[in-house]
């Protein structure tokens, strides 16, 4: 019947543009009517592992393969969720309704499950699809590391999980590390496996410090160590993080994260330190109390192995501007008496125009050459946007540590904006998974569409003077190809080298030398001009106050006390300001 209402139609019609329009008419109907009588049944079996090739039947009804179209490997029948597709290996025939079709999951693939999709009609109408789909799942471990307080070898109602705990697995020689939470998990292969926490001092564990586990086809979940304190010791680590590139007259989110790295239950404060280009608009939780550019937050309660973060809106400057963002945070006893303290500060400069995919390292270095200490702890940041079109679900950070400068075993996990995956290979081979990220595009939602992980790493010792030390990262936004980051240059050496007729770049401050042992020299901006300077020890005490002009200055040593210390210069005019840290040893 159709075939003579196709043929009458193209003998009596003498417009090639109405035989063209009856074609597509004729190509629409009868493949609605194919669509009402043909369908997918089922797909069996119905799940998979990641790195697996297996075979499936695909079963449909009334397709009559035999003699008719049947699903290819060139793009027209897959595996699809979100963007992301498989395509099958082979494709055989059985009968008319069934089908023998092998797959190779790769190993990189998002969990979860998926459309089976055949695009039967070239896009003309929607795919066939199989009811239920096909789940991807993976093989690996996870599990908690939490404070056992009561040494109970469980995690009772009040004890936290531990940030930045070491988990390796063997013999694979994989090394992720636990999240604020205290969770980790660790994609592997499958086989005999060993699971083993390498605590950090001064913990010690509670349950057995490995688990032997054999992995075929699943997560074997409930891989949990506890950990308890060889002694009772006061820690406090700060950090503050740019979330995002720091565009010129734009809002932008910086996090400050406070972690408790002693074994005992502590109060204390945390103190944002704004630059006066910089202005202030909210933050989250809201300040206990604000004293000029000084704002601070009162704590209590903080876990062994807690970190707790404060989210801080502020707009910045003009294009070209330098300004600073410092943190500061203590620990206290019960008696409110300060038993440790912490603090940092980073310099960066606007820009109107920028890569918002970039990697940055602290402390830069000074000078041409980027000299930086061999003494000193090296902090990476990794931030990326979503600047495409539609939402990311998977994105995927790699990067390189050079095994011979820097010590892999001293690797830290920071702070990040998202849960995310770490894997540390003993190569130096290091990547972050955020999977189910949904970072909307910038179009959408440009403060959401940001990211960004931060870790540190010591340096070797022994190196010769003047190493080179260069870092590039590569970003993956779900499948499609990498963004490659700028590359970071640090000379390490033994000590700055000054009198070679570049001490400072023209606005920047330096303390020299840094660590201090005696005198602190402090070199000033090449512009000139008199400034304000106050010293303060890290519980925002001054120690050291004075009207100061010239290029240098020097800060007696009997005026500085042992530890880290804070610095804040302003122009007379109010114009500039820095802030700065060193040590005193």
């Amino acid at each position: 019947m159709l075939s003579t209402v196709k043929s009458s139609n193209l003998e009596s019609t003498k417009s090639p543009t109405m035989k063209k329009l009856f074609t597509s008419i004729f190509i629409l109907l009868l493949s609605t009517q194919i669509s009402w009588s043909q369908s997918f049944v089922s797909i069996n079996p119905n799940s998979g592992l990641q790195g697996q090739t297996l075979n499936t039947i695909v079963t449909g009804s009334n397709f009559d393969f035999l003699w008719s179209s049947v699903p290819g490997t060139w793009g027209d029948f897959y595996l699809k969720q979100n963007s992301y597709s498989i395509l099958p290996n082979s494709v055989v025939v059985i009968d008319n309704d069934n089908l023998n079709v092998e797959w190779t999951i790769p190993q990189s693939s998002p969990l979860g499950l998926y459309s089976v999709e055949w695009d039967y009609y070239n896009g003309w109408l929607p795919p066939i699809t199989i009811p239920g789909g096909f789940f991807i799942g993976g093989t690996g471990v996870s599990g908690k590391v939490f404070f056992d307080g009561d040494s109970s070898l469980t995690q009772n109602g009040i004890e936290q999980g531990l940030f930045n705990q070491k988990i390796i697995l063997l013999p694979d020689s994989v090394i992720t590390f636990t999240l604020q939470d205290g969770s980790y998990i660790m994609p592997s292969t499958s086989g005999t496996k060993d699971v083993k926490i390498l605590p950090n001092p001064p913990w010690k564990t509670t349950t057995d410090s490995s688990v032997n586990v054999i992995i075929s086809n699943n997560i074997i979940t409930g891989i949990d160590f506890g950990l308890k304190g060889i002694i009772d010791t006061y820690g406090i680590d700060v950090t503050i993080t740019g979330t995002s590139v720091p565009r010129c007259n734009w809002q932008r989110k910086y996090i400050i994260t406070y972690t408790n790295t002693g074994t005992v239950f502590q109060q204390g404060d945390v103190t944002y330190i704004r630059d006066s280009s910089v202005t202030y608009d909210y933050a989250n939780p809201v300040p206990d109390n604000i004293t000029g550019n000084f704002y601070t937050w009162n704590y209590d309660s903080l876990h062994p192995g807690e970190s707790r973060n404060i989210e801080i809106f502020v707009t910045l400057p003009a294009g070209g501007v330098t300004f600073s963002s410092g943190a500061s945070a203590t620990a206290m006893d019960t008696l409110n008496v300060v038993q440790d303290s912490d603090g940092e500060e980073i310099i960066q400069t606007t820009a109107c125009s920028f890569d918002p995919n970039d990697k940055t390292v602290f402390p830069r270095g000074v000078q041409a050459a980027n000299y930086t200490l061999m003494s000193d702890t090296l902090d990476f940041l990794i931030r990326f946007q979503n600047t495409g079109n539609d939402t990311a679900f998977r994105v995927v950070l790699l990067d390189t540590l050079d095994k011979d400068i820097l010590d892999l075993n001293s690797f830290s996990l920071i702070s990040y904006s998202h849960p995310v995956i770490t894997e540390l290979q003993t190569n130096g081979a290091l990547s972050f998974t955020f999977d189910n990220i949904l970072l909307p595009d910038s179009n959408v939602n440009e403060p959401a569409s940001n990211g960004f992980v931060r870790f540190r790493c010591l340096i070797n010792q022994s190196l010769p003077n003047n190493t080179i030390l260069n870092n590039t990262a590569y970003i993956y936004f779900d499948f499609n190809a990498p963004v490659i980051t700028n590359t970071t240059l640090n000379t390490l050496v033994y000590q700055i080298p000054v009198g070679i007729g570049e001490i400072t770049d023209n606005d920047r401050v330096t303390i020299l030398p840094n660590p201090v042992s005696n005198d602190a020299t402090i070199v000033l901006p090449k512009s000139g001009g008199e400034y304000y300077l106050r010293v303060m020890d890290m519980t925002g005490k001054l120690v050291y106050e004075e009207l100061i002009s010239g290029d240098r200055h020097v800060i007696p040593a009997n005026k500085l006390d042992s530890g880290v210390m804070l610095y804040q210069l302003r122009s007379k005019d109010g114009n500039k300001e820095y802030h700065g840290k060193f040590v005193v040893i």
